[in-house]
C-alpha cells in the first residue's frame, strides 16, 4: 500500500471477472481531439484505456418471458453496474443493474399488474405501487429509459391519478408524466440502481483518474518552476 492508493477503494468483489459479451459489444471513435485531418485542435484531450461500448437494453420490451441473470459486469461508460441476462427464447441482453440483483436471479418485465414486487422487474408506473423507489424511467413511451440510470440514483413514484404519474425525481423535483394510451405506458424498473457508495469513493492519485476520465494533467507551472530554478 502506497501513500497515493490510501484511502483509495477500488474493489469489485461482486463485480464478474470476464470479458464483455462479443455479440453486444462495439468500438466507439474517439476523437482525442483531433480533427478530421488529424490535428490537435483542443489540447489536453485524449489518452486513457481503450473501451469497447456495451449495448445496453433500456426498452426491456421482450414481455412475459423470464430472463436469468448470467452476470454482473463492470461498464467503462456507466457509473452504475450492468447485468448480463438470458431470456428463455435464447435472447441475450444486457440491463443496468438494480441494488441486490445477483447471478442466477429471474427476472421478468411486463405490462400485467402483479402481486409480487421482485428487483430488476419492469412495470408501467400504472401497476407500481405508490412510494416504491424506481429507476429506468421513461419519459416517452417505448422510447427507453432516460432518467435514473447512474449509480446509486432512484426516483419515488409519488402517485398515479388517471393517465398522469407524479414522480419525485433524484434532484427533489416533483415532476408529471403524461401517459399517451393504456397500450403505450410509461415503464420503470424496481428499486435503486446498484453501486450505491460510488458517490463516495475518492482517488487519492491523479493516474487514476487520467485512465478513466480520460483527463490530461496541466504541466504549465511545472515548466514555468523549471525555468525558475534553471533546472534541464
Amino acid at each position: 500500500m502506497t501513500p497515493a492508493l490510501r484511502y483509495t477503494e477500488l474493489s469489485r468483489n461482486e463485480v464478474d471477472n470476464k470479458r464483455p459479451e462479443r455479440s453486444l459489444t462495439e468500438s466507439v471513435h474517439r476523437a482525442k481531439g483531433r480533427n478530421c485531418y488529424g490535428r490537435v485542435t483542443s489540447r489536453r484531450r485524449g489518452g486513457g484505456h481503450k473501451k469497447l461500448y456495451r449495448r445496453i437494453d433500456f426498452k426491456r420490451d421482450i414481455l412475459d418471458v423470464p430472463a436469468t441473470v448470467q452476470a454482473i459486469e463492470y461498464d467503462p461508460f456507466r457509473t452504475s453496474y450492468i447485468a448480463l441476462v438470458k431470456y428463455e427464447n435464447g435472447e441475450i441482453r444486457y440491463i443496468i443493474a438494480p441494488e441486490g440483483l445477483k447471478k442466477g436471479d429471474v427476472i421478468v418485465s411486463t405490462n400485467k399488474k402483479q402481486e409480487e414486487f421482485k428487483v430488476g422487474m419492469s412495470l408501467p408506473l400504472r401497476h407500481i405501487p405508490a412510494a416504491t423507489r424506481i429507476h429506468a424511467i421513461e419519459m416517452l413511451p417505448g422510447k427507453g429509459a432516460q432518467l435514473a440510470r447512474g449509480a446509486g440514483s432512484s426516483a419515488q413514484l409519488v402517485a398515479v391519478e388517471g393517465d398522469v404519474a407524479t414522480i419525485k425525481m433524484p434532484s427533489g423535483e416533483i415532476r408529471l408524466f403524461q401517459q399517451e394510451a393504456p397500450q403505450s405506458e410509461i415503464a420503470a424498473q424496481i428499486v435503486f440502481v446498484a453501486l450505491q457508495r460510488f458517490t463516495v469513493i475518492v482517488f487519492r492519485r491523479i493516474g487514476v483518474m487520467l485512465v478513466l476520465f480520460q483527463m490530461r494533467p496541466v504541466q504549465v507551472e511545472f515548466l514555468q518552476a523549471r525555468d525558475i530554478c534553471g533546472t534541464r
